[in-house]
């Protein structure tokens, strides 16, 4: 009788009586929810680390743009009391705050703002490009 299910896996075990005579095969069925393959070693690290370098660079890249739009925003004249205007000078203002006072400009605080917020854009696209390159980073 056969008792071969498409799909199940079988695993044979020989017996005493089938190495000494060779007639019997005892078939053993895995449980339910079991994989007799060995587990795999390290997918789960491999899949969490491509999730969190994405994440990673998504942020970098978002940053970056807020900068840049903090930027136009300050260069053009806005209405400082629309929502969208108001939200993204604050981003760009906290993601810009480490690189505030790295260059400074005499007597031109405006072309100081750029200046900064310009190399904070540089920054935070070369952090974007760097957790690309990392292994893992990109499939």
């Amino acid at each position: 009788m056969d008792d071969h299910v498409p799909g199940d896996r079988f695993r044979r075990r020989k017996t005493e009586t089938e190495t000494a005579r060779g007639d019997t095969v005892v078939v053993e069925r895995p449980e339910r929810g079991t994989d007799p393959r060995p587990p795999s070693t390290g997918q789960g690290l491999r899949e969490f680390l491509a999730i969190f370098y994405r994440v990673a660079r998504l942020v970098f890249l978002l940053l970056a743009v807020a900068v840049l739009l903090g930027i136009v925003f300050t260069l053009t004249p806005t209405i400082g009391d629309n929502a969208i205007v108001r939200n993204v000078l604050d981003l760009a203002d906290g993601a810009a705050g480490p690189f505030r006072d790295v260059l400074t400009v005499d007597d031109d605080a405006e072309r100081e703002l750029v200046v900064n917020y310009g190399f904070a854009a540089v920054v935070y696209l070369a952090l974007s490009v760097l957790v690309g390159k990392l292994p893992g980073g990109q499939r």
